[in-house]
């Protein structure tokens, strides 16, 4: 009878205190930047979570008219870290195109960037209220016009890549 007490306390206080992280796609800020679109990662648990760093991870984003392939690179983040996100609470992050942590922008007078392709990452590493350090994801692949010009991120199962804490 107490060990069946106790498993079954146990397996309450674990979804009690399980945290549960979600990344969503919201609106793009500038309409010729597909980087500029807001993804949200927002705490669905019932605690805080607490010291959350964004990275975003391009798995592959080539720019055709650049020469530039970016492949198992980090990009960078806006912002990088948040000192912690309440129950159901949610912050919004731009996964900017970049590598090696660092965002890369057009020259102001070039032509815009024509994508041939686009499969990005978003990793959030997060601290549960008394829990270890996790890791959530989402992949994103960016769907083309046909002529180079992302029109929309959309959800991409499969594997994902982040930096480990």
């Amino acid at each position: 009878m107490i060990g069946g007490v106790s498993v079954l306390l146990s397996l309450l206080s674990l979804l009690v205190l399980r945290s549960d992280v979600s990344i969503t796609r919201g609106t793009r800020l500038d309409p010729a930047d597909p980087f500029s679109t807001l993804l949200t990662v927002t705490n669905e648990g019932a605690f805080d979570i607490e010291d959350v760093r964004f990275t975003c991870h391009m798995n592959d984003v080539e720019v055709r008219n650049y020469l530039v392939d970016v492949r198992n690179l980090d990009g960078a983040t806006d912002p990088r870290w948040e000192p912690e996100i309440k129950p159901h609470k949610s912050q919004d992050v731009t996964c900017l195109f970049g590598m090696a942590g660092v965002a890369m922008r057009p020259s102001p007078n070039g032509p815009p960037l024509d994508y041939g392709a686009a499969d990005i990452t978003l990793c959030a590493s997060f601290r549960p209220y008394f829990w270890w350090r996790r890791t959530q994801s989402e992949r994103f692949i960016g769907r083309t016009d046909g002529h180079g010009k992302i029109v929309e991120w959309s959800h991409q199962a499969g594997e994902t890549k982040c930096d480990r804490d």
